[in-house]
């Protein structure tokens, strides 16, 4: 949600506060304020709001579907996330090549 307002604030679209995004989502600026903190959840049920009154090439910026036709909030966080990930299996992957490393050491020691 961050991302999506400042990116609304930066190219100067029209309503670009929480207000009218509030207004959007027929909730008030302080609801707004608390899904950018964390406090409240930001729901699927937003983004068709969000599209009418911004218009989906802007939506699609930060809001996709996936396969299942669930809408994906925040690419951001999900790029991020999935980069997280990668880079755990990869530590994973090394983690693995030493212990059999070391389980080899082990075996050609006890010969």
């Amino acid at each position: 949600m961050n991302d999506f307002i400042k990116y609304l604030k930066e190219n100067k679209i029209g309503g670009a506060f929480q207000g009218a995004i509030g207004e959007a989502i027929w909730k008030d600026q302080a609801y707004v304020s608390q899904i950018k903190k964390g406090e409240c959840p930001f729901l699927d049920e937003y983004i068709p709001l969000l599209s009418k009154r911004y218009g989906d090439d802007i939506i699609s910026l930060f809001y996709s579907k996936d396969s299942d036709d669930n809408i994906c909030t925040n690419k951001t966080e999900t790029t991020k996330i999935l980069e997280i990930i990668q880079l755990q299996q990869s530590q994973i992957s090394k983690s693995q090549e030493q212990i059999d490393r070391l389980i080899t050491i082990i075996e050609k020691s006890k010969i």
